[in-house]
């Protein structure tokens, strides 16, 4: 996922049903319990998951697209890059990879330059946010070239005063239509499910990112979310930024101290696997002498749970290995990619944006988890042939 995204996953024995709990083991919200909260069931079964177009207008051949990727060696971004390629080819245009590779050296605004220069027909761009490269979009704006992004925030998002360079609008769903609101939908289904999985009792260290307002977002839903929780309380907020992205870094340590401080902590959040994965803050968990929570609520009181997450396969794999509690936001990379490029035959075509369905909703060792290590999540969906259908391809 961008530097943003990018950087960022049966019962154990952590788990128990004689001890007390967020739901009732079938996942049905306890009556002390905010209304307006989605209840655990919700989340793993529906959580804001809709339907892709059904129709749409037919497409104009030989576009060229050049596909920004925020970095080939985050499994998120390559995975979306792999989704771009084949929905750019299935509607029958050119498909032109550029490996954002997580910003470093100037990377994603050399990559806009290059298809400016390419007379590109459009841009996608995958996971950072515009403020990092507003000149080279304002150019691209200049060159009529429409641009998409893929869970990035419009310049205008951030700052009121700046000007509006995504041209192509893709609202994600009938809840989320815009870039803040799905932002700030990762930090509320963390809260909604934290709230739900300690049966509204949990006193949380919380991983917050900053530095870009991409986080700032998600920091503010869940913060927001979980002020419906009078019986949850934040006990600690341990800052990260992307330079913090090293093992046994000084995040990694900020977070073993809070640990160490903190030993009434019953829950962690870390918003990316990335963090809690390949960063080490799962392992801080451990190393501060704690366990962590497996499977399905209730739990018992001798483990913590680590939850946070938007959904990589890293992060799967830890919850399968009982390393990670749930990916609690898990969005289907491979929609948010076909969902791009219809919304780039819309614009093309001079018709309106419309929701496309990509949602949300919550993994655990018990529920959504993929069968196969290392595979990400698909929902019972078939996006790809309504896609199709509505495009008149085959």
């Amino acid at each position: 996922m961008g530097l943003g995204l990018a950087l960022t996953l049966g019962l154990s024995a952590c788990g128990g049903s004689d001890s007390s709990g967020a739901a009732a083991p079938d996942g049905t919200q306890s009556a002390a319990l905010p209304a307006d909260v989605p209840t655990l069931e919700t989340l793993w079964t529906k959580g804001t998951i809709g339907e892709p177009p059904t129709s749409g207008p037919a497409p104009e051949a030989g576009k060229s697209i050049y596909w920004i990727s925020c970095g080939q060696q985050a499994p998120d971004c390559a995975a979306k890059s792999e989704a771009g390629k084949a929905a750019v080819e299935a509607i029958g245009w050119k498909f032109n990879l550029i490996d954002g590779n997580l910003g470093t050296a100037g990377a994603y605004a050399d990559g806009i330059r290059q298809a400016i220069a390419a007379k590109a027909d459009a841009i996608v761009l995958d996971a950072f946010p515009c403020s990092s490269v507003q000149q080279p979009l304002e150019e691209a704006k200049a060159a009529g070239i429409k641009v998409v992004g893929m869970e990035n925030l419009d310049c205008v998002d951030a700052d009121p005063s700046a000007p509006k360079l995504l041209t192509v609008d893709m609202p994600y769903n009938e809840t989320d239509t815009t870039q803040p609101e799905y932002w700030a939908a990762f930090g509320r289904f963390a809260a909604d499910y934290i709230i739900g999985a300690s049966e509204g009792k949990a006193k949380i260290i919380f991983n917050a990112g900053e530095g870009d307002p991409q986080k700032e977002f998600l920091n503010n839903g869940f913060t927001e979310e979980l002020k419906k929780c009078s019986g949850c309380e934040i006990v600690d907020t341990v800052k990260f930024t992307n330079s913090d992205s090293v093992p046994n870094g000084p995040w990694v340590n900020a977070l073993r101290a809070s640990l160490l401080r903190h030993p009434e902590a019953t829950a962690v959040m870390i918003p990316f696997e990335f963090f809690a994965v390949t960063v080490g803050g799962a392992q801080a968990i451990t190393d501060a002498g704690r366990k962590i929570c497996s499977g399905t609520p209730p739990f018992s009181s001798d483990c913590v749970i680590g939850f946070g997450g938007v959904g990589s396969s890293d992060g799967f794999d830890f919850i399968r290995d009982g390393k990670w509690t749930a990916s609690t936001s898990v969005r289907p990379n491979a929609w948010v990619a076909w969902a791009a490029v219809d919304s780039l035959n819309r614009a093309f075509e001079g018709e309106p944006a419309v929701p496309q369905g990509v949602g949300m909703i919550t993994i655990d060792k018990d529920h959504n988890l993929p069968a196969e290590p290392g595979s990400n999540w698909e929902p019972d969906v078939d996006y790809v042939s309504a896609y199709k259908s509505a495009w008149g391809v085959s």
